[in-house]
């Protein structure tokens, strides 16, 4: 109930009337309320609605206006605002609210207003064991550390001692560790393939309706298979139906065997209906499986390669493939440079490093250890001329290469 100003070249649009609704996509409330002043109010009345009348609208305002043959259709269930005690807005006299308001059916996907559920949530279910008799005084403050209904006391031998009697009903509150005599003999843990979803609902449908109907929304790929098999009778036939007949007849003997009743010796038989119904199932499952695979197969060759020891590595590669190429392009540059002095007669002395002869380690180490205290005893004196710069030699390299004559220099 607010007006937005809307951006359009009004030219050749027809805005004046409202259109007329469609019996299959509108459904249409009316409302139409004045605010006016209470003749009869109390001279000492201060609050609103002693003053006014009509000055606090509620949802009951909003009365339905059938179009086509929406009254036949909807005789026995007419359509209703679900809680008729929402605050729409506050009047005063002489102002009034008078609108057709088209109901517009949407989905939670594109905006939280349509979700029919309003709370939603799971948990899984507590597991209560005692691991020990507890007896008298410590059965009742057991009890009394957990929910209402979770232990029950009995009698034996004119003593109360303590059992699980609904270990559902258990809030996790965890309040037993509390005691540190109780605290051994109680184990506290959840059955990791057991939940229990609570739902509840805005009204729009019954919460029994909500689960039945998230259950076929969430299973598209399956929906996909069956409506796949239906159209094409071979995968329907040599795929869908034996997948689905052989995953009746795996569980059947698997639960056989976890109940201990021994092998199964009768095999049901099993409907076309119930075998796509299991193997839908199960392509669904395998699908989600192979993507979820996927996606944390990905996730971790990405960690991997994006890891601080993994950039390092790539780095010093990197680094090492611009030191050799340096390297090698200075080797070229020396053999040019050797090969034009050879050619104009420069003989280069070649300076060659005396033989180290090899010792045993604890000799050397020792070496390096008086070498050591005599470097720090004795600092090398600091040059008395600063580093001369190597731009000279490299001039004199790019003559010999060059052959420029020794005029120009």
């Amino acid at each position: 109930l607010s007006v937005q100003v809307i951006g359009i070249n009004e030219h050749g649009v027809d805005c004046e009337e409202e259109p007329e609704p469609d019996p299959t996509r509108n459904v249409v409330f009316n409302i139409n309320v004045t605010c006016t002043r209470n003749r009869n109010a109390p001279t000492t009345a201060t609050e609103p609605h002693q003053l006014y009348h009509q000055s606090s609208i509620y949802s009951r305002a909003f009365k339905w206006i059938p179009c086509g043959d929406q009254e036949q259709e909807f005789a026995d269930d007419p359509p209703r605002i679900v809680h008729d005690d929402i605050l729409v807005a506050k009047l005063r006299p002489g102002q009034q609210i008078e609108a057709n308001c088209h109901a517009v059916k949407g989905i939670g996907r594109d905006h939280a207003k349509f979700s029919p559920v309003a709370t939603a949530t799971y948990r899984l279910l507590p597991t209560i064991r005692l691991l020990g008799e507890i007896r008298g005084e410590a059965a009742v403050r057991l009890q009394e550390s957990f929910s209402e209904g979770v232990i029950e006391l009995r009698e034996k031998d004119g003593e109360k001692f303590a059992v699980v009697a609904d270990a559902r009903r258990d809030t996790c509150s965890r309040n037993v560790f509390r005691h540190d005599d109780l605290a051994p003999l109680v184990e506290l843990g959840r059955k990791k393939d057991h939940f229990i979803f609570s739902v509840e609902s805005t009204g729009a449908l019954k919460s029994s309706e909500l689960v039945v109907e998230a259950c076929k929304i969430s299973k598209p790929v399956a929906d996909a298979v069956l409506r796949y098999g239906k159209n094409h009778p071979v995968f329907r036939n040599k795929i869908l139906i034996p997948i689905g007949r052989g995953l009746v007849r795996m569980t059947a003997r698997l639960r056989m065997k976890r109940l201990g009743l021994g092998e199964l010796t009768k095999i049901p038989a099993v409907s076309e209906a119930a075998a796509l119904e299991q193997a839908s199932d199960f392509v669904q499952q395998l699908v989600l499986f192979v993507y979820s695979l996927g996606v944390f197969w990905g996730y971790y060759i990405y960690t991997k390669v994006s890891t601080p020891e993994t950039l390092k590595v790539y780095e010093f590669e990197e680094f090492r493939e611009e030191s050799d190429k340096v390297i090698g392009e200075l080797q070229v540059r020396v053999e040019q440079l050797e090969a034009a002095l050879k050619n104009r007669g420069i003989k280069i002395p070649v300076i060659s490093s005396p033989p180290v002869e090899h010792k045993d380690a604890q000799a050397t180490s020792q070496t390096k250890e008086e070498a050591t205290q005599q470097n720090q005893s004795n600092p090398l004196p600091k040059p008395r001329f600063p580093r001369v710069s190597s731009l000279p030699v490299d001039t004199a390299s790019n003559v010999l290469l060059k052959g420029e004559s020794r005029k120009s220099l």
